[in-house]
């Protein structure tokens, strides 16, 4: 998504580019979920517990991918370039959340 984005926005972006930019943004969710499933295997059922988690998640993965953006995507086109972006995440985590 965050590659597909800078190229539709006039970005230029490399392949290797790519890949470490979806391991990399994409990390912070992966630890929710983990500290979900853990949570889940010791029978910790706080849903606004595991929401803050997944919330900081979102949100660390919001700000590594406009760090990245910042560099790849014009000025005037940054806040078209983020919302998709922070929506996908926003959407991965719905899932996490209710792992």
């Amino acid at each position: 998504m965050v590659t597909l984005n800078c190229k539709l926005l006039g970005g230029h972006i490399s392949f290797f580019q790519c890949v470490c930019v979806l391991g990399y943004c994409v990390f912070p969710v992966n630890l929710a979920a983990l500290a979900v499933v853990l949570l889940k295997g010791m029978h910790v059922n706080l849903l606004l517990f595991k929401a803050a988690l997944v919330g900081v998640a979102v949100v660390w993965s919001t700000i590594s991918s406009i760090t990245f953006t910042r560099v790849i995507v014009e000025e005037g086109k940054r806040a078209i370039a983020i919302y998709p972006i922070f929506l996908f995440y926003l959407f991965i985590a719905w899932f996490v959340l209710f792992i």
